[in-house]
């Protein structure tokens, strides 16, 4: 689904966050939510366009720090979740059609590479009266990654997310390597490859 769909280059060349590296573009709607005036979020990028399978890491800037609460409840922090490795952070919502089709293939690669240190953080935008859709979603779809509630945007803002969904890679040392905006078939297989190439990095170092 595609809200806007003459404003998407636009769109792809002003929300990225951190000098981000734009892996790829699939299917997105807008969040339509301002970000002028915030501090404490990744800079304007000039965008560098690729949608080959050929994919690549780059390292284009930290990644904010934030902590959410949980859908399950708690709270979570990135720099707590980065400590146990890469994170793949995904902004979503329940009413966003590409989200819905992104998230179940998120959990696979959730299932294949959590144990080798991966984490899945799922951040929903959905207003809070809307909350109450994100346990039923996740339920019936076998999802085991953990969502946060982002009802306010703060988060949303840091990393100037105007379009859902709008997914980053973060190495461990909290850089923002990989960002993908929207969500297509065969996405999961660069995201899948990156990841592969995190943990290779961070198994070279931790065997040193």
């Amino acid at each position: 689904m595609n809200l806007r769909a003459s404003t998407n280059r636009d769109r792809a060349s002003t929300i990225l966050a951190a000098g981000l590296l734009l892996t790829s573009v699939g299917g997105f709607v807008a969040l339509d939510r301002a970000t002028a005036g915030e501090t404490d979020r990744a800079p304007a990028p000039t965008p560098t366009p690729s949608v080959s399978l050929n994919v690549h890491v780059e390292d284009m800037g930290p990644a904010p720090d934030f902590q959410l609460e949980s859908f399950a409840g708690g709270k979570v922090r990135l720099s707590d979740a980065l400590k146990r490795g890469p994170v793949l952070l995904d902004f979503w919502a329940t009413w966003c059609g590409p989200c819905r089709m992104a998230l179940p293939h998120y959990e696979s690669l959730n299932e294949s590479y959590g144990p080798r240190g991966l984490t899945v953080l799922a951040v929903s935008e959905d207003d809070p009266d809307g909350q109450a859709a994100i346990g039923p979603f996740f339920e019936k779809n076998g999802l085991g990654f953990t969502a946060l509630l982002d009802g306010k945007k703060e988060v949303a803002r840091k990393y100037r997310v105007q379009s859902l969904p709008s997914t980053f890679l973060i190495s461990p040392k909290g850089r923002i390597m990989a960002f993908h905006l929207g969500f297509r078939p065969g996405m999961e297989k660069e995201l899948a490859a990156q990841i592969e190439m995190l943990l290779a990095v961070q198994g070279t170092r931790e065997s040193r």
